[in-house]
């Protein structure tokens, strides 16, 4: 099972200035692991949001590529006025739905991979690890936190040339070096 923490993802991909193509890494993982299924939790912002557009934009693709494979997990985002600085403030976090889906799913999965640098999960991996199951982690370096660097890992942004949206190139036979973490 593969589970996505949107949030997380697209501040880094942001920073590291290219997005990933989750086709290809549907793609690149299935070289080496039987891929169930694909979580994608996303916060949606309201339809006056002037990011709402762009977040339905960024996910025509989805609906059209994946079909099955990838299940949208949204909830809404959170619009929460900060008196101090007097103005509106906007949160959005998916962790627990990440660990609850995980949790519920716990029977039928051997390996996890969680794409987040998100030191909350290393609990989760503790925890999965302890009932035999393992767990890998995908995040940018720059956006990793340290705990999860403890653990087993991949940075993606060393996997740039394969998983680049910008690059058509199919990914190349990556599946080997994802194996043996």
């Amino acid at each position: 099972g593969v589970f996505i923490d949107d949030a997380n993802m697209f501040y880094a991909q942001r920073k590291a200035g290219w997005r990933i193509d989750y086709e290809k890494l549907r793609r690149m993982l299935a070289q080496s692991f039987d891929v169930q299924f694909m979580n994608y939790y996303l916060v949606m912002p309201s339809e006056k949001d002037t990011a709402y557009q762009k977040t339905q934009q960024f996910l025509a693709p989805f609906k059209r590529a994946f079909g099955n494979t990838l299940t949208l997990r949204t909830k809404q985002l959170k619009y929460i006025y900060d008196r101090g600085k007097e103005e509106w403030v906007k949160k959005g976090n998916v962790d627990s739905e990440v660990l609850l889906d995980v949790l519920d799913r716990l029977e039928e999965l051997d390996t996890v991979l969680i794409m987040s640098g998100d030191s909350d999960y290393k609990a989760l991996a503790h925890t999965l690890t302890k009932k035999g199951k393992k767990v890998l982690f995908a995040g940018f370096e720059n956006n990793m936190a340290w705990e999860l660097r403890q653990m087993k890992h991949v940075y993606l942004n060393r996997l740039r040339r394969e998983l680049d949206s910008d690059n058509k190139k199919a990914p190349e036979q990556t599946g080997v070096p994802l194996l043996s973490i």
